[in-house]
């Protein structure tokens, strides 16, 4: 699948074709990015990536390359889909280059459209680290509520984190 979402973004479905890019940036932003994403350290070559990738497609999670002004910008995907509940879990990172400029708010807001037109969902969550400013944004400005916190819900490289615990309900939802 690929997908304009805008002039400037777009979506493909992930292959193995993106691998040396997404370890490319993972390495290269390294960093910035192990603050609030727990596989930055157990990426450590493009072999990594790749295994991902497979891991992925084996899953059932809908996962998708962002790609803005066609350079690699991160990933979105839709997890845990739960037919029989009609709920499922949306994650995303977008590259430290591409962040502050709304690209996470627009793709998690087309993966929500997706999830409740296309997979006729009832219910989209998001869990992001309590002190990840910048995603807890994105939550809000899409209506998410805050439902709680799960304590200690995950581990980083400075330890356990606390996440908050984001819905939205179909009935919520304004496209």
């Amino acid at each position: 699948m690929a997908k304009r979402i805008n002039e400037n973004i777009r979506l493909e479905s992930l292959d193995l074709s993106h691998a040396d890019a997404i370890f490319r940036t993972i390495d290269t932003f390294r960093e910035e990015m192990r603050e609030w994403l727990p596989f930055v350290d157990f990426t450590k070559e493009v072999n990594d990536s790749i295994e991902f990738i497979h891991s992925a497609s084996e899953s059932g999670d809908l996962t998708f390359v962002v790609f803005y002004n066609d350079s690699f910008a991160g990933l979105v995907g839709i997890k845990d889909i739960d037919e029989a509940n009609k709920k499922a879990e949306i994650g995303y990172w977008i590259s430290p280059e591409f962040q502050n400029r709304g690209i996470a708010t627009l793709v998690t807001k087309n993966l929500v459209n997706y999830c409740f037109r296309e997979l006729n969902l009832n219910r989209v969550q998001l869990r992001i680290g309590t002190k990840n400013i910048p995603s807890n944004r994105v939550a809000e400005k899409l209506s998410f509520q805050l439902e709680g916190i799960q304590r200690d819900g995950e581990l980083l490289v400075s330890g356990f984190h606390d996440l908050n615990v984001f819905s939205l309900l179909k009935r919520e939802y304004n496209h």
